[in-house]
Parts: structure tokens; C-alpha cells; sequence
């Protein structure tokens, strides 16, 4: 019996994306003042894809991103570079709300 295989990512996502556009603004951590706008192309509530000039970012890098009213960290799942265009696919990470508390 064959092994199946996905050649192309979106037959791996368990959820669809939509379609989306506007200004993404990228800052992959651990890089002082290195902030880019990019250009959102599609967007589910796990993961989204951009378009950017970060031509250094590769699966596994974490980035901080805004867009529109969402603010959080994504993971680079893949990059891919043609030309001058950058396009990379991010799964959108879990928030880590952190509670201190004060211990007597």
C-alpha cells in the first residue's frame, strides 16, 4: 500500500483559509529594531500567510505580529523566496499569560 503523501501544505490544514489582505506588521524575536510590514494574504484562526522582506526567516523562527486588532506570536512554517518576493506560512501560537503572585 502506498504511503500518502501532501505535496502541497494546504492539503494538511485542518481548517480552511480565507482570503485577507492589509498591512501585517513582523518582528521576529531575539532582533533588536528589526521591524518589518508585510502584506497578509490569507488567515484561519491557527496560521496565516504573508507576504514580507525578511529574507532570513526559516521554519522554526518565532515572530511577533500585529494585524488589524490581533496582536500575538506566530512560528514560521515555511519560506519561500521568488525573486524578490518573500512568502512565508505561520501557525499562530498559543498566548502564555504568565500570573505572578506575591508569596509571604
Amino acid at each position: 500500500m502506498p504511503l500518502e503523501t501532501h505535496s502541497n501544505p494546504a492539503d494538511r490544514r485542518t481548517q480552511p483559509r480565507r482570503p485577507a489582505s492589509g498591512q501585517i506588521n513582523l518582528r521576529p524575536e531575539g532582533v533588536a529594531a528589526a521591524t518589518a510590514a508585510g502584506q497578509m494574504l490569507d488567515i484561519n484562526s491557527g496560521g496565516f500567510r504573508a507576504r514580507h522582506s525578511f529574507q532570513t526567516l526559516v521554519s522554526g523562527h518565532i515572530v511577533e505580529f500585529a494585524y488589524k486588532r490581533q496582536k500575538g506570536r506566530a512560528r514560521v512554517v515555511w519560506t519561500r523566496i521568488l525573486g524578490d518576493q518573500v512568502e512565508s506560512g505561520f501557525m499562530i501560537l498559543p498566548r502564555t499569560d504568565t500570573v505572578h503572585s506575591a508569596q509571604t
